[in-house]
């Protein structure tokens, strides 16, 4: 089964590199982007020598371990953000008829080509702050190894539940909790903005599409919301798509 598992990761990355410049440019800007997180603490130790007694090598080292997890869970396990979209077209039926554990089935799914650069990045640095920490011997190297395996297990599992709740959200499953995370906005509203009935424009704020049918008669929309009156009262609601009100 691992040996089906990886070459099918081997023909994802051959499919990839058919488009030789989208292949190289998705790398450089996943170098990038890992190399510009670094540079955050940088800046903010170059002014500071330590923050509540943690050195700035420590929280580099710290994120190489984060990067190595995050980049082995990209590649390994991208196919876990396809579950919403499979169920809401139907393709999950197809996983559960094959003689084969959907779980394996959608862990070979796709794979993340900025994970092999946050991997990357994290590989080379992990070494080189080891050694300005003074502690590279066997011991660090294999509590670095149990380090890594628990973040990339970790990662995975918050993936996964995450995502499988798009068997129990409405909207086609485009509502889990990865995707709410994302989408949650705030809106302010007048009491002005509230018709006396009848059918009332839509407040758009962010990803957010709420249509106001009039006060306390409900609202309707396709992800959380919070509404707050713009009138100094300091009123908020919340709203939660498919619910007939507020």
């Amino acid at each position: 089964m691992i040996r089906i598992f990886m070459k099918m990761k081997e023909q994802y990355i051959k499919t990839e590199m058919e488009y030789t410049f989208n292949f190289w440019m998705m790398l450089l800007s996943g170098i990038l982007t890992k190399v510009l997180g670094m540079a955050v603490p940088f800046v903010i130790y170059s002014n500071v020598p330590d923050i509540a007694g943690w050195k700035r090598d420590e929280i580099f080292l710290i994120m190489s371990f984060l990067f190595i997890a995050e980049g082995i869970c990209s590649v390994l396990f991208q196919g876990i953000w396809d579950i919403p979209g499979m169920i809401f077209n139907g393709q999950f039926d197809a996983v559960l008829s094959r003689p084969v554990s959907p779980l394996f089935q959608v862990l070979s799914y796709g794979m993340g080509l900025q994970g092999i650069s946050s991997f990357g990045v994290g590989v080379v640095s992990l070494p080189v702050l080891l050694v300005r920490l003074d502690m590279l011997n066997v011991g660090t190297v294999f509590m670095s190894l149990f380090f890594i395996v628990c973040g990339t297990l970790l990662c995975m599992s918050v993936y996964l539940i995450g995502n499988s709740t798009a068997f129990w959200y409405d909207s086609g499953g485009r509502t889990t909790i990865p995707y709410v995370a994302a989408s949650v906005a705030v809106c302010e509203i007048s009491g002005s903005d509230l018709p006396e009935g009848g059918a009332a424009p839509a407040v758009v704020c962010g990803s957010v599409r709420v249509h106001l049918r009039g006060p306390g008669a409900g609202l309707k929309g396709t992800a959380p919301a919070l509404l707050c009156s713009s009138d100094g009262s300091g009123q908020c609601r919340i709203f939660l798509p498919g619910k007939a009100g507020i």
